[in-house]
């Protein structure tokens, strides 16, 4: 895909991203630059706009610009060094009328080189929900602003700074997997993993220091970004899982380890995208990009393929509109998601983020964990919304990576406890979840509750509510108040580093919470430097960790008014009540029930007095192997049963059961097997599509689209295809299929006026087709009449004249916004289709291409006009490869529209619509990407 703006006279926001993404290229001066940026910096903390900007490789000398609110900045180099800030900076500076910096929330910065002018230093004053990723800073750092105002961040991964960093009145601050010159500065929880140059481990915590600094980070993966390669095409590339591991990603050069994905396999999403066509999309195998904006669906993005990576540009906006998560994902391995602003919607949903289906089996995702990078969820502030949690994992391995979790304390909208209601920031009911960067704040009940073993948390910042009316209100059964950071008295394995749990109890009541962080006494169970801060208000925490045990004692000193804040080196690690570790599992079968599913049961184990056991499985194809942490497949079951699923074919597999409890594990089982059935072919058919609906959007083409089919077991749908007739009842055949299509919708073009046209679909597998759907009709538009020509416009090209052939003469391109210049061909354009209505033929070998809108003006409000679409496919040689989508007046008349697949290559067709005047006197006709390249239009003609 070529850079859409390498015609100089495109704007900046002409991309195939749409108008709410920015590209600078080294040849656009400085001063329009940094004006652009300084007209996009301006949101409030509140506003609708959402804005990114991209830096094309090269180097941009006196860049000078604060990074605003909802605005994320990036170069596309292959590496940081590839865009380079020369003598200037972007920043994070802006203050509130106190001068504070608590509020710099949703901004973020990657990917770039920059070199301060000489004496400064770069400012990045931030708090939640802000990143600041895979940079080059040759030179110093402040984590505030000039006046050291308070702020309370905040993240940095996969970067290098080569001076000193100083956090100054940070509050706490997590980084990791990087290299810097040396830090200074410290407040109440300063983290770091895997970094060169980090403080040394505050020993204890909190007595001079509170630096928590771990040598390695155990696993990570950075998020996915956008870049662009030498000849100006976009790439999405996907970083490798890293274990135990430090410094950046891109210390051996180029872009790292990972995959580049190409554009194409995209879909670009504005939020003008129906929920239908985003889905659509992903079913079919294809990544998805958010572009900035707002994304009010009435249901769930859906993301069912492993594998697949969503990205979200300048903070992608999602707010459910009735009482569905804004995105779930399947119980897969090796989903991305990165870059999303979830607001609850303005009907309760259960949760914003579902990853996995809660109380299924799960998988193990050890090898190819899903990563869920640089995403926040707000219940009100911005808009008026409940839901109950926030996000929910019931799958195995997710790495969480800097995620800001809040329930608003202020907002443009009405916020209190009977208003923005929120019961929890985040579920976790997988095992081995590992959250790096987290931050919960003002739930009402938990912050974080964690039922899942093996989970790992590397840094935790929590505001408990503040707005809690009274303690009656805020029981966990008899314990006064919820704890923030809750484990559940059934997990036995469970590492914290770095928690910190703030109160600021503001309804002038004494509110008292019994702990900041509760986990259950079991040797596998630690937390590892931990506090508790009394912020302002009333009330107190009274224990900064406290147990599930009466015969163990709670760690830490009351924080209140007169004693603010308490620390805590090392919690844990001891059995408590619990001495002796459960006997060995017995009797255990191993059956296969399938050719991708084996059943195992065992005898349950004998528990100790005051012990609570779980259960370990462990599955190898070699016989007689070692139980370890590489081939464990599920953990903490609390049930002598475990279905196996997702196994290949004809394959023997063999399993171990270790018990544990909070004294320790047994010992291993002994060994059993079975063999997966044989057959993993596909050996049904789908069933019929449901749903077909048919409307027609002009006098020409009718708009079809059905409901996608769950395929039979060990079975993918291929296609669907289309058949069509004039005859109510028709029986489908070869001649009488107009598409196969992998997509839920289609649009018949080049249909008569005033003809009624009948529908069915068939779904397809490895094992063939289903039975037709129902049948659906719908009649095209009335045909009008060919009036007087009012314009006739040579999109992307100059005047041509008829005198030649042609049915008008067209002038140069006007009325049009976004998009760019195709370069003409010389190719002689096949002019049988548009017949009387076809163009001079030079107006087929020029085109606009790009995301792009033409607003025609001058017309009668209410009136009604034809318009004659004009297409030619002079670039593509195949049926699929440019897909794209036509709207007038917001009304889609085109959907997933394919010349070539309607006409071949080097020929011209005309698509005529009849379409009203709106009440300014407009008709607006919008192009967007579809499944795949861009728009292209060669004129238009109204009469």
């Amino acid at each position: 895909m070529l850079l859409a703006n390498s015609h100089a006279a495109v704007a900046q926001n002409s991309t195939i991203f749409g108008p709410n993404v920015y590209v600078f290229t080294p040849s656009n001066s400085v001063s329009s630059i940094n004006s652009t940026l300084n007209t996009l910096n301006g949101n409030a903390q509140f506003s609708t706009s959402r804005y990114a900007v991209l830096f094309a490789p090269g180097t941009y000398t006196g860049v000078e610009a604060e990074v605003g609110y909802y605005e994320s900045v990036a170069g596309l180099g292959e590496t940081p060094s590839a865009v380079t800030i020369s003598d200037g900076y972007l920043t994070s500076n802006q203050t509130d009328s106190n001068g504070n910096l608590t509020t710099n929330f949703w901004r973020s910065i990657e990917n770039m080189y920059i070199t301060p002018p000489s004496g400064d230093v770069l400012q990045w004053g931030v708090s939640q929900g802000a990143a600041f990723r895979r940079m080059y800073v040759n030179g110093a750092m402040e984590l505030t602003n000039t006046y050291c105002g308070e702020a309370s961040g905040g993240f940095i991964s996969d970067t290098v700074i080569t001076g000193n960093i100083n956090s100054c009145s940070q509050q706490q601050w997590y980084t990791r997997n990087s290299s810097i010159g040396s830090w200074t500065g410290n407040l109440w929880n300063m983290v770091f993993s895997g970094v060169s140059g980090a403080p040394a481990q505050s020993v204890p915590f909190g007595s001079a220091d509170s630096y928590t600094t771990l040598p390695t980070t155990p696993v990570s993966r950075e998020k996915p970004f956008l870049y662009m390669d030498s000849s100006g095409n976009y790439w999405v590339f996907s970083p490798a899982l890293r274990t135990n591991s430090t410094g950046t990603s891109w210390s051996g050069g180029g872009l790292g380890s990972g995959t580049s994905l190409p554009i194409s396999s995209f879909f670009i999403a504005t939020p003008t995208s129906t929920l239908a066509q985003i889905n659509a999309a992903l079913a079919s195998g294809q990544n998805l990009i958010l572009t900035p904006g707002i994304y009010q669906y009435s249901g769930s993005i859906n993301v069912t393929n492993a594998n697949t990576v969503v990205l979200g540009l300048g903070y992608a906006n999602l707010v459910p509109q009735s009482g569905t998560a804004a995105i779930s994902i399947a119980d897969v391995g090796g989903v991305q998601i990165a870059g999303l602003l979830i607001d609850a919607g303005p009907v309760n949903s259960p949760v914003l983020f579902q990853v996995g289906v809660a109380g299924a089996s799960r998988m193990s995702h050890a090898s190819n964990p899903t990563s869920i990078s640089d995403t926040y969820f707000r219940i009100g502030g911005a808009v008026s919304g409940t839901a109950t949690e926030s996000m929910e994992i019931d799958s195995d391995n997710v790495i969480l990576d800097n995620i800001w979790a809040w329930r608003a304390d202020h907002g443009q909208t009405p916020v209190g406890w009977t208003v923005n209601v929120g019961e929890n920031g985040l579920v976790v009911n997988g095992d081995n979840v590992t959250a790096l960067g987290l931050a919960v704040e003002h739930y009402e009940q938990n912050q974080v509750v964690w039922n899942g073993q093996g989970g790992e948390t590397i840094f935790y910042q929590s505001e408990m509510p503040y707005d809690v009316p009274s303690q009656s209100a805020w029981m966990d059964g008899s314990v006064d108040g919820y704890a923030s950071y809750y484990v559940s008295p059934s997990v036995t394995t469970h590492t914290a580093y770095g928690l910190g749990v703030y109160s600021y109890f503001d309804q002038g009541v004494a509110i008292v919470a019994n702990s900041g962080i509760s986990v259950p006494v079991a040797t596998g169970v630690t937390v590892t430097d931990a506090v508790t801060v009394f912020l302002s208000g009333s009330g107190q925490i009274t224990y900064t960790i406290a147990s599930d045990s009466p015969t163990v004692d709670n760690a830490g000193t009351t924080a209140d008014s007169a004693s603010y804040i308490s620390y805590v080196t090392s919690y844990g690690g001891s059995g408590g009540s619990c001495a002796a570790a459960p006997t060995t599992p017995a009797a255990l079968s191993a059956n296969a029930t399938s050719a991708s599913q084996i059943g195992l049961s065992w005898s349950a184990s004998t528990a100790g007095s005051g012990c609570t056991v779980s259960y370990n499985v462990y599955r190898s194809t070699t016989s007689g192997f070692t139980p370890a942490a590489g081939n464990q497949i599920a953990s903490g079951l609390s049930s002598a049963s475990y279905q196996d699923s997702g196994l290949t074919g004809s394959t023997t597999y063999y399993y171990i059961v270790e018990a544990a409890d909070g004294a320790g594990s047994s010992t291993a089982s002994a060994q059993a097997s079975a063999t997966t059935e044989g057959s993993t072919s596909c050996n049904a058919v789908p069933s019929a599509p449901g749903g077909l609906t048919a409307a027609a959007s002009s006098a020409s083409a009718i708009g079809l689209s059905w409901s996608g089919v769950m395929p039979p077991s060990n079975c993918t749908i291929t296609t669907y295809n289309v058949f069509s007739s004039t005859t109510s009842g028709f029986t489908p055949s070869s001649s009488s299929r107009i598409a196969s299509v992998t997509g839920t919708s289609y649009t018949n073009t080049g249909l008569a006026a005033g003809t009624t046209y009948y529908y069915k679909v068939e779904a397809t597998d490895g094992d063939g087709s289903s039975a037709p759907s129902a049948q659906a009709s719908a009649t095209t538009q009335a045909g009008s009449s060919s009036g007087a020509e009012i314009v006739a416009i040579a999109a992307g090209a100059p005047a041509e004249s008829n005198a030649s052939g042609g049915d008008y003469p067209f002038v140069a391109d006007e009325d049009f916004s976004g998009g760019g210049d195709n370069s003409a061909v010389s190719a002689a354009i096949n002019l049988t289709q548009p017949a009387a209505n076809a163009a001079p033929m030079a107006v087929y070998q020029h085109g606009r291409a790009g995301v792009f809108t033409y607003t025609i003006p001058g017309l009668t409000a209410g009136a009604q006009y034809t318009v004659l679409l004009h297409f030619a496919e002079t670039y593509w040689t195949a049926a699929g490869k440019r897909v794209f989508n036509v709207a007038i007046n917001g009304t889609t008349v085109l959907a997933n529209f394919d010349i070539f697949a309607t006409v071949g290559g080097n020929a011209a067709l005309v698509e005529p619509f009849t379409a009203t005047a709106n009440s300014s006197g407009d008709l607006v006709i919008a192009f967007t990407r579809g499944t795949s390249d861009q728009p292209v239009l060669a004129g238009l003609e109204i009469r």
